[in-house]
C-alpha cells in the first residue's frame, strides 16, 4: 500500500476513534469550567472564537456596590467585561463578593472541552464523555446537576449590558435612587439568558431591554 494512502487511512481511523469516544464531537463549540466557593456557584463558558461568559449564582443580595466590585475584579484579573458576567441572586444573606471572585476565577482557570445542549428552557453542559458539568436556566441560575439531552448550541457567545436611570420625580435630600440594569447573554441562536433589574413596564427599562436583545442578535 502506498505510504501516502496508508497515512491518510490512519488519519481517518484516528478521527473515527475520537468520534466514537466522544472526544471530537461535532457539536462541541465550547470550553467550560465550574467552581464553587462559599455562597457562590460559577459556570464559565468560552466559545471557539475566544468569547467568554460567566454565570454566577450567589446566595446573597447583590447590591450595586457588590456588583461593581465583583465586575471590576473579574475584568482586571481575567479580562471578562461586565456584559459577559451575569450575577444571579438566589438568597438574601450578607454580601460575600470575595466568594464570587474566587469561584469565578476557579471556573475560568478550569476551562475544558465541553458540549452545550439546549432543551426545555435550560442548557446542559457536559464533558465530551457525557459527564454532567452544569445546567443553566434562562434566568441565569447555575446548578451542578440535572443535565439532559437536547439540541446542540452553536457558537458564538454574544453579551450586552446596559445601566438605566429610571424616571423619577423630586427625591428627599440624601435619598439615593438606584439605577437598574438590563443584560442579555446569547449562546448561539438557540439560547439567551436575560436579567432585568427594575420594572419592565418602566419605559427606559423596556427600551434598554430591546436594545440589548438587538445587540446579541435576538431581534
Amino acid at each position: 500500500m502506498p505510504k501516502k494512502l496508508s497515512r491518510r487511512l490512519a488519519g481517518y481511523f484516528a478521527i473515527e476513534l475520537l468520534l466514537a469516544a466522544g472526544l471530537l464531537a461535532a457539536d462541541s463549540d465550547y470550553q467550560a469550567g465550574t467552581a464553587a466557593a462559599g455562597k457562590v456557584k460559577a459556570l464559565a463558558l468560552e466559545d471557539r472564537r475566544g468569547n467568554r461568559a460567566v454565570f454566577a449564582t450567589v446566595e446573597f443580595r447583590v447590591s450595586q456596590s457588590a456588583s461593581d466590585f465583583i465586575g471590576a475584579q473579574v475584568l482586571k484579573a481575567y479580562g471578562v467585561n461586565r456584559a459577559g458576567l451575569l450575577l444571579h441572586s438566589a438568597g438574601q444573606g450578607d454580601p460575600a463578593p470575595d466568594d464570587a471572585v474566587a469561584a469565578i476565577g476557579a471556573a475560568l482557570g478550569g476551562l475544558e472541552p465541553a458540549v452545550v445542549r439546549s432543551s426545555g428552557g435550560a442548557v446542559s453542559v457536559t464533558a465530551p464523555d457525557g459527564r454532567c458539568r452544569a445546567t443553566l436556566a434562562a434566568n441565569g441560575t447555575v446548578a451542578f446537576e440535572r443535565c439532559g439531552r437536547g439540541e446542540p448550541v452553536r457558537a458564538p457567545i454574544r453579551a450586552a449590558f446596559q445601566m438605566v436611570d429610571p424616571a423619577h420625580g423630586l427625591q428627599p435630600r440624601g435619598e439615593t435612587i438606584r439605577s437598574s440594569s438590563v443584560q442579555a447573554i446569547a449562546l448561539g441562536k438557540q439560547f439567551v439568558v436575560l436579567a432585568v433589574e427594575g420594572e419592565r413596564d418602566d419605559a427606559r427599562v423596556s427600551a434598554a431591554l430591546r436594545q440589548v436583545l438587538v445587540r446579541v442578535g435576538r431581534k
